[in-house]
């Protein structure tokens, strides 16, 4: 008879601003900007969803790549059948569920899709190497391995 392992927990893990995610936030948003220049449309035009562009990036730099604003997530901690409960900067805490077949694990990125236990808008947390230390990071990766992929198996 094979006998059933405890699923490992995940120690808290603190997430920090990430350099890497703000480069990218900072390039793709420039880049977006940048495609409305060779459009042969009126320059009122082109300069119009500009400051759409500025907003978002601030707002996204804000909240996933610097964690300055109330709802980042901030620290991460395992819970029992895969769970993840994830602290945001205002102190308030989500249960979510990581969507195995819509996440992905590479050696110096995370990109996890969660959805909260009660139900609502899924989540998507990025997660350079940058904003975890190394075995902290290697940890992650593990148990997302282990871990989730034990929770979501039918």
């Amino acid at each position: 008879m094979a006998q059933r392992h405890a699923q490992p927990l995940l120690p808290s893990l603190n997430l920090q601003p990430s350099a890497r995610l703000t480069f990218c936030i900072a390039a793709l948003h420039l880049a977006a900007a940048i495609s409305l220049a060779p459009l042969t449309i009126p320059l009122w035009l082109k300069l119009l969803p500009l400051p759409f562009i500025a907003c978002s990036a601030w707002m996204t730099l804000r909240r996933h790549a610097l964690l300055l604003s109330a709802d980042a997530i901030t620290s991460i901690n395992s819970l029992p059948g895969g769970l993840l409960e994830c602290t945001r900067r205002d102190g308030s805490r989500l249960r979510l569920r990581v969507l195995r077949d819509s996440s992905s694990v590479f050696e110096s990125v995370v990109v996890l899709l969660l959805a909260p236990e009660a139900g609502g808008r899924l989540l998507r947390l990025v997660i350079f190497a940058d904003a975890l230390s190394a075995d902290e990071m290697r940890r992650l990766r593990i148990w997302l391995r282990w871990s989730v992929a034990g929770a979501n198996a039918p």
